[in-house]
């Protein structure tokens, strides 16, 4: 029967179809997100598992160290760390594949259209005559020249996407390490403060005796205890600093365990070269900063988008090759093309979309270039004033700590009067405050700026940079 043949070639055409149509295909596997509550912590990686992570890394701008915290963490060993903890990072780095999916499927030409039809002849007047069928294989020619400026807009879009995932690490480690240095000097200011209020204390408990044996008065006590108050009133502030410091800097290393709150900072060296003058190292900078380097990067790939939406502008346009047998057993083998009239869209708004939008990227390279240039300037300028006021603070310590250790000895004698050594034993601890003060400015803004030249040299060997 009729039907019966029209079904078996249906069939047949489905069973040779779904093969082609399916090869190649991937499967799926489900990836279910964890319960929500569920709390998500790393653990603390192995000296040899951190190592091998920090050099999968590999960030151009970082340089790799070994970390041991059992000797206390310094800022150093902080950026690393970041590397490799910090979650945000690893969400990052997920772009990369990203991109490469892109840069291959922008690889690949446009698959041919394969189309079949089968027309069996039925009725009174079939008689004699066969199937008839028609076979066509066709491509879009329009795709085939878009795939030079696709590509490079892929290369092109990948490289930016690897720039901005090293420039965010480049700041993540930054900022640990600002956060480790800023930590380091938080507590040498908490030590200088404990130590003063644990003398203060001493002094205070010694004078309330003397008080009430009759042999110093109710002022000297009142100089004392109002000493003792105010270091404790810094102190209180200090510790509210240090701990929202320190929970940062966990924070920023995804909180670890086997690195809880708990963990030793290593002191640090105070500093004393003054940062250079912007114009010395702004050419530098520029050059190391990643981030510039992927705008570039963007423009060039809005450039090719740019060019193949004027080659877009071309009227779409497929060939292909057409066999055919009619009903009378008649061959016929020849060609097709389908045209597109561009009578109303000529990819005229996308030609000015991606116009405009090279405008605009050109526009925000020229503004990241200004801002690092005043962001830098900004660093200098301060960096320099500390440079400057620190070696005068230091050099005042000597003598009042001299005249103090004098007047300590006399006040105890009763030779000098209490109040007149409370000032100048004061002045002394403020001035050590001050000097560890200036000292935490100076080496933050080291870091600032070897966080805004992309440069770890300046971040590590402070003082040592160079044009």
């Amino acid at each position: 029967m009729p039907r019966d043949l029209v079904a078996r070639a249906i069939t047949a055409t489905v069973a040779v179809a779904t093969p082609v149509y399916l090869a190649g295909c991937s499967l799926y596997h489900a990836a279910p997100l964890p319960a929500a509550g569920v709390p998500l912590r790393s653990s603390m990686p192995s000296a040899r598992r951190l190592s091998s992570d920090v050099e999968a890394v590999a960030n151009p701008l970082v340089i790799p160290r070994s970390v041991d915290v059992t000797d206390g963490l310094d800022p150093d060993e902080a950026a690393v760390l970041a590397l490799v903890l910090n979650p945000d990072l690893i969400a990052a780095r997920d772009a990369h594949g990203e991109a490469s999916a892109q840069l291959v499927q922008a690889g690949l030409l446009p698959n041919p259209a394969l189309g079949a039809e089968v027309a069996q002849p039925y009725g009174s007047e079939a008689t004699g005559l066969v199937t008839a069928l028609n076979f066509g294989l066709s491509i879009d020619v329009r795709t085939i020249l878009t795939l030079p400026a696709r590509r490079e807009v892929a290369r092109e879009n990948l490289a930016e996407v690897d720039l901005g995932i090293a420039w965010q690490e480049w700041q993540v480690a930054q900022n640990a390490r600002l956060l480790a240095t800023r930590l380091a000097w938080l507590e040498r200011r908490l030590r200088l403060l404990e130590d003063e209020i644990a003398l203060e204390r001493d002094t205070t408990d010694a004078l309330e005796h003397a008080v009430a044996n009759g042999d110093a008065t109710i002022a000297a006590l009142g100089v004392e205890r109002a000493a003792l108050e105010g270091f404790r009133r810094q102190r209180d502030d200090l510790e509210q600093v240090a701990a929202q410091t320190r929970a940062d800097l966990l924070g920023v290393l995804g909180e670890p365990s086997g690195l809880d709150a708990g963990v030793r900072i290593a002191p640090v060296s105070p500093l004393a070269a003054p940062p250079p003058a912007v114009d010395e190292i702004l050419t530098r900078c520029l050059s190391r900063r990643l981030d510039i380097e992927g705008l570039r990067r963007g423009y060039d790939a809005q450039e090719a988008r740019l060019r193949q939406a004027v080659i877009e502008q071309l009227p779409d346009l497929s060939i292909g090759v057409a066999r055919q047998r009619n009903e009378s057993s008649v061959d016929f083998l020849g060609g097709l093309v389908n045209v597109g009239v561009p009578v109303f869209d000529r990819n005229q708004a996308q030609v000015a979309l991606e116009s405009a939008t090279r405008e605009r990227l050109r526009h925000e390279y020229e503004a990241r270039v200004v801002a690092t240039r005043a962001s830098l300037d900004a660093l200098t300028r301060v960096g320099q004033v500390i440079a400057r006021r620190l070696p005068e603070v230091t050099a005042s310590i000597t003598p009042l700590r001299r005249i103090e250790e004098t007047e300590a000895d006399a006040a105890d004698r009763g030779d000098v009067d209490r109040l007149v050594y409370q000032t100048v034993r004061t002045s002394l601890v403020e001035q050590r405050l001050q000097e560890a003060l200036l000292a935490q400015g100076l080496a933050e803004t080291w870091v600032g700026i070897g966080t805004a030249c992309g440069d770890a040299s300046i971040s590590s060997r402070p003082g040592e940079v160079s044009a």
